[in-house]
């Protein structure tokens, strides 16, 4: 027959503390993910770069006249001309309204 042998018991304060390390450990992982997460969210700009492609065709096409400003989404978008070392540039500048986050594009005009 076994003999069951007793095990020792952890105490109530060696309980409390790994109970607190496991929450601290769960509550820092999510607080990393939130922020993993909302700045993919704020850094993807693949609508708005596909958006402002649109638009660049649109005008090599003559459907808009330059110079050429739009509110899309919640960016603000406008469509200007630029000469840079006697060369003219079609430039399409956009910027977020709340984080005033601007990006712009330069293609040459045809």
């Amino acid at each position: 027959m076994v003999i069951l042998e007793k095990i020792k018991a952890s105490t109530l304060m060696e309980t409390m503390v790994a109970t607190v390390l496991i929450v601290l450990i769960f509550m820092i992982a999510s607080m990393l993910m939130n922020s993993i997460f909302s700045s993919n969210l704020q850094g993807n700009t693949l609508q708005l770069n596909a958006h402002l492609n649109q638009l660049e065709y649109e005008q090599k096409q003559g459907l808009i006249a330059i110079p050429y400003e739009e509110e899309w989404d919640a960016w603000v978008i406008e469509v200007y001309s630029e000469n840079v070392a006697n060369t003219t540039y079609l430039v399409l500048e956009s910027t977020h309204k709340d984080s005033k986050q601007q990006q712009k594009k330069y293609t040459s005009f045809d």
